[in-house]
């Protein structure tokens, strides 16, 4: 006669696993005409010099605007000063040297004169 872990070492016992559902099958979608989009048409983007002073207008609206809170006032007049700083020091030296370097060139990039 064999023991119980005699039989026990022979035969491992296994778990039975339930099975894995089958993947739901994908819906048909409907064909999505093809759109053409020209990605160089300068319709699709902003100027960034001229987005940037807009956002620096409206920051200083809010700083003048007597609704406001005074300590509110002086701080969007804070941010207006640093942004009108940060402009000058970096978007205007920007576009002076590419004015430097080709004139034809910038007014292609930014749509304006120097």
């Amino acid at each position: 006669m064999t023991s119980p872990k005699a039989s026990s070492k022979s035969a491992p016992r296994t778990r039975k696993s339930g099975r894995a559902k089958a993947a739901p099958k994908p819906k048909p979608t409907a064909e999505v005409p093809e759109i053409s989009v020209e990605l160089k048409d300068p319709q699709y983007y902003f100027n960034r010099e001229l987005s940037w002073i807009e956002f620096d207008r409206r920051v200083l609206s809010e700083g003048m605007d007597d609704r406001n809170p005074l300590l509110e006032r002086l701080k969007f007049l804070g941010i207006f000063s640093s942004n009108l700083d940060e402009f000058f020091r970096v978007r205007v030296a920007n576009i002076r040297n590419l004015a430097r370097i080709n004139k034809e060139k910038i007014n292609k990039q930014i749509a304006i004169d120097p």
